[in-house]
């Protein structure tokens, strides 16, 4: 019998860097058919592949792997037949069959975005194609070699013999389509434009060219996606906003992802997809980075300020002057304070390149001399909208009284750019000069930008502003109302925060209490809102009072508990649930008591919210009415009642999950069980567990079963300690004590299969009744079919059993002793098909010394210690 922890189920981080794995649209390769005067009869197009690492058995290396989807299309005249056990991978120098690999209980593989089951992939049925006909099939390849191979081609044969091959790697560059500049200032900055969809192998191509351009010397990189492309890989993307938004941490492995090289100081990303995913979590996370920007120059400017600010003057006018499209915006607007000459700006404000001039008239406001100021003014009267609007912007975050003058003036004036223009021009640069024109936005009834004045004001002040707020939160335009109750919210000011107070009152009080009040009651928890809540709790309707009900149950008291018990048969469900929920958090007697009622109603979210408060409570009434649940025929009801009373953990609540586990193969049977396995990892007695399990792997049983032992001793409902130690004695000899142990498994946890197997070993060793044990194996077989080691322990039950029966005296059904070797060999070769890998065990396990000799069994064995079954 295998030790039980000898086979673990893990995905390994950290994917070896294969150079090019998730492909698109594929290409046929090979000699130009045209030359030939002859066409390759099907073509296969590679539509997404994946790969990852997964790990072997003990002392057996990790194995990546690749799985792809690809489209084969008959372009012949008549039928063809492609054999899947002919497609082959080459990566570089090493031919790699189809097929699962020796792999251990991993039943999906991912494949793009999709997640496909491996025994979908297992079938070795051929592909057969009519005229015109094609078909899309899922393929894997294990074994792939470490580190990044040159080449990947996948071939792919049609029975007449003819070839067609795939390159992943040319395919995968023309479907991300990246190009790659060089330029800026002593040429540090590195494009990357980006026309096609970013997967694994383009993160792969997009990482090899950072590399090679840090090796030329950049050290700041744009990748800008130029919003051509299909939806990108969202596996891709949160790789790449992982690892721009880790930049100087330490590299944290993404399985098949690659790591950004070492040597860059900035990476900044233009034209993301809407809600791209957010950066994988790690611990200590790194200081957050701006790294994400709606446009390639904005991009471009955070990539280069921190270097435009050392530049040489002469270094800054060349870059300004005649540098790259891109690098001169950047330059332009962030070293303009350091542009000797306003004239230069002027001159290059006039370009027709509009990055260029709206930097240089941004660049002017760095400058108070009657030209650059004259000019801002010119473009602030102009029919240029764009022009105007950032040349307003100057004049107003100027910091030379001459260009607030130069403003003020034009304001007084009038001027042919838009109100709205002006007041966001004031607004991102407020001062209190600004004050009277600012209000006189606010104020105006037709204005379109009154609610972005109004807040101008909140920052720059006026005399008025509190007035003016005031009459627009008891006024009817509903718009400006929340505008205004923002701003008094957020200003921190006592008479702001009286007159906050003052409206949430109001609103409470005439029975319109919205979310945004709601919020602002509960945090000031003013002394009048009790009383007021409760009046109009009384007088409004059912169904009505969710918000009330929330407000009084956080300000509330043990009355106000009383007021909500009072009314709960007159709630509607929805409020209900939130009284149980709310009597819960404040300890109030009054959950225990509409605790029955509660579950009894027909609303599951009522009840479920309130098996949350008895699983706090705790208390023997409390038990029981859960119990109550576990026969409840919603599958969330039960299941939360059986969480809840295994977090509990009494003897009353043991006994209960003890007897709903006794029926057998059900569905809240096998849940109770998964539910204490998963609590048992809390156990204390898991720093006793986990060595034994280690020391078990090392077959040092003597230790395994003294530590198993510390484990039960601490925990005595750990049905793997015992099932553990259960097998550490019978490695050790003392199998008496092992099959005591397997049975206290099997009474806390009947599901586990180890102690299954275990002690139908045990019972036919001691002189058991043979066909008993088989039998029971075969009850659970079914149990266990996806299990490797099932399989492989039930074959253990019948090597023994031939053991103990060739041994007697009495005559031996030989029909029957070849049947059971039949079974046993059968039984193996299922448990490597479902990813047993550990042949060296098979070959030298004690419990299948019965089978040596056979020769089904030697070449079985012989087979995969040479070579893994093709279809795996």
């Amino acid at each position: 019998m295998l030790a039980i922890n000898c086979f673990r189920n893990q995905f390994f981080r950290g994917g070896l860097g294969l150079a090019l794995l998730a492909v698109g649209s594929g290409v046929v390769l090979g000699d130009d058919p045209a030359a030939q005067g002859t066409q390759p009869p099907f073509r296969a197009s590679v539509e997404v592949s994946s790969s990852d690492t997964i790990g072997g058995g003990v002392g057996l290396p990790a194995q990546t792997y690749l799985a792809a989807t690809v489209r084969l299309e008959n372009l012949s005249d008549g039928p063809i037949t492609i054999p899947r056990d002919r497609i082959r991978l080459e990566a570089d120098e090493k031919s790699i069959p189809l097929g699962r690999g020796p792999q251990k209980g991993l039943f999906l593989l991912k494949i793009g975005d999709r997640n496909v089951q491996t025994r979908l992939i297992e079938t070795k049925e051929p592909v057969r194609l009519g005229r015109g006909e094609s078909e899309q099939i899922d393929i894997s390849f294990f074994g792939l070699p470490n580190g990044e191979p040159e080449r990947l081609v996948l071939k792919f044969f049609a029975s007449t013999g003819e070839e067609v091959a795939v390159d992943l790697g040319e395919d995968a560059a023309k479907r991300l389509k990246l190009q790659v500049e060089q330029t800026g200032p002593s040429n540090a900055l590195g494009i990357l434009t980006v026309s096609g969809t970013l997967d694994v192998a383009g993160a792969r191509l997009l990482t090899n060219s950072l590399r090679e351009l840090v090796g030329k010397g950049a050290t700041r990189f744009v990748l800008a996606f130029d919003g051509t492309q299909k939806q990108a890989d969202q596996r891709a993307l949160q790789w790449l906003v992982t690892e721009a938004s880790r930049l100087g941490a330490t590299p944290l492995e993404q399985n098949a992802f690659p790591n950004f090289p070492g040597g860059i100081n900035e990476f900044h990303i233009s034209g993301l997809p809407e809600n791209p995913p957010s950066p994988r979590y790690s611990y200590p996370q790194p200081p957050p980075r701006n790294y994400a920007h709606d446009s390639v120059s904005d991009a471009v400017a955070a990539a280069l300020r921190t270097a435009i600010g050392q530049l040489s003057e002469s270094e800054l006018l060349a870059q300004a002057g005649r540098g790259h499209s891109l690098v001169r915006p950047a330059v332009i607007r962030i070293g303009a304070e350091h542009i000797p000459d306003s004239r230069l700006l002027i001159r290059w404000s006039r370009e027709q390149d509009l990055q260029v001039r709206n930097a240089a008239i941004t660049g002017l406001r760095h400058f108070g001399d009657r030209a650059a100021v004259d000019a801002l003014v010119a473009f602030a009267r102009g029919d240029d909208d764009e022009a105007a609007a950032t040349a307003l912007d100057s004049l107003a975050g100027s910091r030379f009284p001459t260009a607030h003058e130069a403003l003020t003036d034009l304001l007084a004036g009038g001027l042919p750019a838009s109100q709205a223009a002006v007041v966001r021009a004031l607004g991102r640069h407020p001062r209190p000069m600004w004050s009277e024109i600012v209000y006189e936005a606010a104020i105006d009834p037709e204005s379109p930008v009154r609610a972005e004045a109004i807040q101008t004001l909140v920052h720059i002040g006026h005399p008025q502003l509190l007035p003016l707020l005031r009459k627009l939160l008891f006024g009817d335009d509903e718009h400006l109302q929340k505008v205004a109750f923002s701003a008094v919210v957020n200003k921190a000011d006592p008479d702001f925060d009286e007159l906050a107070t003052e409206f949430a009152l109001d609103r409470l009080k005439s029975g319109r209490l919205s979310s945004d009040v709601l919020r602002l009651l509960l945090q000031t928890k003013d002394a009048r809102t009790k009383d007021i809540a409760e009046a109009q709790f009384r007088a409004a309707r059912a169904g009505d009072r969710v918000k009330l009900i929330t407000l009084l149950a956080e300000l509330g008291d043990l009355q106000t508990a009383g007021l909500l018990a009072e009314s709960f048969r007159s709630m509607s469900a929805g409020e209900r649930e939130i009284t149980m929920r709310a009597l819960s958090n404040i300890g109030s007697p009054q959950f225990m008591a509409l605790a029955p009622e509660a579950t009894r109603t027909g609303s599951a979210a009522v009840v479920l919210t309130t098996i949350q408060g008895l699983e706090r409570d705790g208390s023997a009434e409390a038990v029981e009415l859960l119990i109550e649940q576990v026969a409840n025929s919603n599958r969330s009801i039960w299941t939360a009642a059986v969480n809840a009373l295994a977090k509990i953990g009494s003897s009353k609540a043991q006994e209960a999950l003890q007897v709903v586990m006794a029926d057998l193969r059900s569905d809240r049977s096998r849940h109770v069980a998964m539910t204490l396995r998963q609590l048992r990892y809390r156990s204390p007695a898991q720093q006793f567990f986990l060595p034994a399990k280690n020391a078990a792997a090392k077959e040092q049983w003597g230790n395994a079963e003294e530590l198993y032992t510390l484990a039960v001793e601490i925990d005595d409902q750990h049905a793997e300690a015992f099932a553990g130690r259960a097998n550490a004695r019978y490695q050790l000899g003392n199998l008496q004590q092992a099959m005591g142990d397997y049975q206290t498994a099997l009474k806390l946890n009947p599901y586990d299969e180890f102690a299954i197997t275990g002690l139908a070993i045990l019972s036919v060793q001691t002189g058991g009744d043979i066909e008993a044990a088989i039998e029971r194996t075969k009850e659970w077989a079914e149990e266990f079919e996806n299990s490797a080691l099932y399989p492989y322990n039930t074959a253990c039950v019948y090597g023994v059993a031939l053991t103990r029966l060739k041994a007697q005296e009495e005559p031996v059904d030989e029909k029957r002793l070849r049947q059971m070797e039949t079974k046993a060999i059968t039984l193996l070769g299922q448990s490597v098909r479902l990813g047993f890998d550990q042949i060296e065990w098979m070959a030298k396990d004690p419990d299948l010394t019965s089978l040596h000799g056979l020769p089904e069994y030697e070449a079985m064995l012989g087979e995969f210690q040479h070579d893994p079954p093709a279809d795996q």
